[in-house]
Order: structure tokens, then C-alpha cells, then sequence
């Protein structure tokens, strides 16, 4: 699991293929359920992964860490991350 370990709060990932290529995926966090949940950018976008998905996502490179905001840049995505859940 070496991958979860650089998983913290803040860190940015770019995603280079699929559904959400273009997009920046900033870690909110960690459910109990394994998942983990992201806010998009630049569509500002909830998005939730299974940590297998993630896992397998980053080992084949079709997400690559790009790095860990600055924590200001964090509690904004965190805002708006739980402004969309609210809203749904």
C-alpha cells in the first residue's frame, strides 16, 4: 500500500486518460467504506473511487500526483467539496 501513504489531505492528482482526463483531482478524504473522495478542477465536481480503483489508477499512470496544495488551496476545495454533497 504504498501509494495510500502518500494519499494526505491536499494532494492533487492529474489525470491523463479516461472519463476525467484533463482534470485535477484534489483528496478530501477517506470514508470507512475504503473510498476516497475528490473535488475535480477544474469542473468542481465531487468524485469518489474505491481505493482499488485509486490504487490501480496511480500504478498505471493514468493518474500521476502532482503535488500537495497549499493548505489555504485545500480548505477552499474542502468547502466546496461539502457545498456539492449538500446540495445533492
Amino acid at each position: 500500500m504504498k501509494t495510500k501513504k502518500s494519499l494526505v489531505n491536499g494532494s492533487s492528482y492529474a489525470v491523463s486518460t479516461g472519463t476525467y482526463a484533463g482534470e485535477i483531482l484534489i483528496f478530501i478524504e477517506e470514508d470507512d467504506k475504503k473510498a476516497f473522495h475528490f473535488l475535480g478542477v477544474p469542473t468542481m465536481q465531487n468524485r469518489t473511487f474505491p481505493a482499488t480503483a485509486f490504487n490501480h489508477a496511480v500504478n498505471t499512470k493514468i493518474i500521476d500526483l502532482v503535488e500537495v496544495v497549499p493548505d489555504y488551496v485545500f480548505e477552499i476545495s474542502k468547502a466546496q467539496y461539502i457545498k456539492n454533497k449538500e446540495t445533492k
